[in-house]
């Protein structure tokens, strides 16, 4: 709420929607088959479906993590 409009007048502008969609759409495609073919890979080797679904939490968290840092430093250095 209060948290979101601050930063995003801050750091934001309209200008950035569109650019801010479009990387949290890629994100989603990326986690999205990360999750389904390392879910796939792992359980046709016949490994766990705990260790399939504790590494996809890890690249899912790998992946937002380095997302929102590119982001990040994309607002920044502007």
């Amino acid at each position: 709420g209060m948290h979101f409009a601050f930063c995003s007048q801050q750091c934001l502008g309209p200008g950035d929607v569109p650019l801010l969609a479009g990387a949290a759409m890629a994100l989603l495609s990326v986690i999205w088959y990360l999750t389904v073919e390392v879910i796939w890979f792992r359980v046709r080797l016949g490994l766990s479906l705990f260790i399939a679904v504790r590494t996809t939490i890890f690249t899912w968290l790998a992946a937002a993590f380095l997302n929102f840092l590119v982001s990040f430093l994309v607002i920044g250095l502007r």
